[in-house]
């Protein structure tokens, strides 16, 4: 149920959008949202978060949703979001978990931008969530040669190892 503040605030953010101004309306629909949960605003502001390069938000805000797979809109963003993230190893999985084919193509980033992915991330001494889902931006062939390297090294993080182990799974 979407409340008359979310509704007037949601009118806000579309009128700020046909104007061109996507952070007036991004803002707009950030406040609808502090007040309660709405699928509707959810939407809207992954679309205006990719629409704006904030592709990293428009991922976080979907994957706070309980149900990705039930509600065909939800299913739908999560996947452009996957797509506009580039996160190709994610999508795999998804199209593997559901068997179905995926709504749009997703394509990891180009080979110059994951060899510096790799590298940055075999750099880090501690590595983060954000750290870690840039691998998957990785097409497959890259992403289960580095897995496999981090791996074999016995003083990598244990809790990338075994999310690295699930990923593969």
């Amino acid at each position: 149920m979407i409340s008359v503040s979310q509704k007037n605030l949601l009118k806000l953010a579309e009128e700020n959008k046909h104007k061109g101004d996507l952070a007036a309306a991004i803002q707009n629909l950030e406040e609808a949202l502090r007040g309660e949960h709405s699928l509707d605003v959810i939407l809207k502001l992954c679309d205006l978060y990719c629409a704006n390069k904030q592709e990293d938000q428009a991922y976080a805000l979907i994957k706070e949703e309980p149900d990705l797979f039930s509600d065909k809109q939800v299913y739908r963003m999560y996947c452009k979001v996957l797509k506009e993230n580039n996160f190709l190893i994610e999508a795999l999985q998804l199209k593997e978990i559901t068997g179905l084919e995926l709504p749009f193509k997703v394509q990891p980033v180009s080979e110059e931008k994951q060899k510096q992915i790799m590298q940055s991330f075999k750099a880090k001494k501690q590595v983060n969530q954000m750290d870690y889902e840039s691998l998957h931006k990785l097409n497959l062939i890259n992403f289960t040669t580095f897995a496999q390297s981090i791996l074999l090294e016995p003083v990598s993080d244990f809790a990338v190892r075994l999310s690295l182990c699930e990923d593969l799974i």
